[in-house]
């Protein structure tokens, strides 16, 4: 058996006192018994020591998912604005691409022209409506062609 000189020299837990709200320390100790610690005071210490041992805490935890979460986000923002792009200069070649080629009606049929024009619109309009959802169809269907 250690004499009491003995038991001075070998260094012991030192103490730390912390206080808690009643609601806090219920919590500790609920988690404590569901995770199988023998002890309030076993839960907490090895708390402390998965802290400093990973060094990282819920903010900064929450700051790494944040920030994942932007990248994500730019990055599929970036993707719809390529796409946007590329509708673009689709759209921009078909036009260059009928305007080439169809050419303009005399001025003589030209009313008439207009009119089939619009009556051929409208049906596309009504086609591609049905495509979409209702909310859009109904924005979509009420918009006429422009006149002029």
């Amino acid at each position: 058996m250690p004499t009491t000189k003995e038991r001075q020299k070998t260094p012991r837990n030192q103490r730390l006192e912390v206080k808690l709200p009643p609601e806090l320390l219920s919590q500790v100790r609920e988690a404590a018994r569901q995770r199988g610690f023998t002890s309030a005071n076993s839960f907490v210490r090895a708390a402390i020591a998965n802290e400093l041992k990973t060094g990282e805490s819920a903010l900064e935890k929450t700051e790494q998912t944040i920030a994942a979460g932007l990248n994500r986000a730019m990055k599929e923002l970036r993707s719809l604005h390529t796409a946007g792009q590329a509708n673009f200069a689709i759209t921009d070649g078909l036009v260059r691409l009928f305007l080439s080629c169809i050419p303009e009606p005399d001025t003589r049929s030209r009313d008439d022209v207009r009119k089939q024009a619009r009556l051929r619109y409208r049906r596309f309009i009504q086609s591609v409506a049905k495509n979409m959802t209702a909310r859009n169809a109904i924005r979509l269907g009420a918009e006429g062609p422009d006149e002029g």
